[in-house]
C-alpha cells in the first residue's frame, strides 16, 4: 500500500499542479480580452479554440509518454540497464518525431479546424498566434513528459512531481507576476508554454541521467573512447 502511495499521490498531484498555473494563465488572457474587446469575447474564443486544438497532441503525447512507465519499471527491475538506456532514447525519439509530425499537419490545416470553433476575425487571430507560439513547441512538452514518466518508473515519482511543481507551474506564476505584468500582452502569455517546457524537460533529464547513474553505475550517455 505504502509502494502504491508512494508512486500514485505524486503523479496525481503533478496532474493537478496544471489547473493551477493554467486558471492563473485563463485569468491573464481574460484580462487583455477585457482590455481589447471590452463586452465581447473574442479573445477568450480564440484561446479556447487554439487550446482544445493543441490538446489533441498533447492527450496523445501523454497517452504515449505513460507506456514508458511499464517498459522503464521492467527494465530496471531485471537490472538490464543497457536495454534501458536504450530504450530511453528510443523513447525521446518517438515523442519528439510524433510531436513534430503532429504540429506540422495541424498548423497546416489550422484555418479549417480554426473556422469549426470561431468566426470573428480576433478570435482567428488570437488562436493563430497561441498555435505559432504553442503547437511548433510540444515536442518540448512532450520531452517533459517522458522524462517525467520514465523517471517515475525508476520509482522517483517525487522527484519528477517537485521538478514540475517548481519549473513548470511556480515558474509560470512568476512569469505571470512579472514579465505579463510588464508587457501585459497576449503574447507574453503565451510564450509562458514553451519557457516553461524547456525548463522542465531540461531538469527531468539533469534528474533522470543522476537517477540511472546511481541505480546502473553506467552514464546515460556513453562516452567515446579514444582510438589510436
Amino acid at each position: 500500500m505504502w509502494e502504491i502511495l508512494r508512486i500514485g499521490v505524486p503523479a496525481g498531484m503533478q496532474s493537478a499542479m496544471y489547473a493551477l498555473s493554467n486558471t492563473l494563465i485563463m485569468s491573464s488572457v481574460l484580462r487583455v480580452n477585457n482590455t481589447l474587446c471590452p463586452g465581447g469575447s473574442a479573445v477568450i474564443d480564440g484561446n479556447s479554440a487554439a487550446l482544445s486544438i493543441g490538446n489533441l497532441i498533447s492527450t496523445c503525447n501523454g497517452a504515449l509518454a505513460l507506456s514508458y512507465v511499464s517498459f522503464t519499471s521492467q527494465h530496471a527491475g531485471a537490472k538490464q540497464y543497457e536495454r534501458l538506456r536504450r530504450f530511453i532514447g528510443c523513447a525521446y525519439l518517438c515523442c519528439v518525431t510524433f510531436s513534430a509530425v503532429a504540429a506540422t499537419s495541424i498548423l497546416l490545416a489550422r484555418r479549417p479546424l480554426l473556422s469549426l470553433y470561431v468566426s470573428e476575425e480576433m478570435a482567428f487571430e488570437t488562436a493563430e498566434l497561441r498555435m505559432s507560439i504553442t503547437v511548433g513547441c510540444y515536442f518540448l512538452c512532450a520531452c517533459m513528459e517522458s522524462g517525467a514518466q520514465i523517471l517515475r518508473g525508476l520509482g522517483k515519482s517525487t522527484t519528477s512531481a517537485l521538478i514540475t511543481f517548481a519549473l513548470t507551474c511556480v515558474g509560470r506564476v512568476v512569469w505571470i507576476y512579472t514579465v505579463f505584468e510588464h508587457f501585459g500582452t497576449l503574447r507574453s502569455v503565451f510564450i509562458s508554454y514553451p519557457i516553461s517546457w524547456g525548463l522542465a524537460a531540461l531538469g527531468q533529464f539533469i534528474a533522470l541521467t543522476i537517477v540511472y547513474r546511481k541505480q546502473s553505475g553506467m552514464p546515460l550517455i556513453p562516452l567515446r573512447k579514444k582510438t589510436a
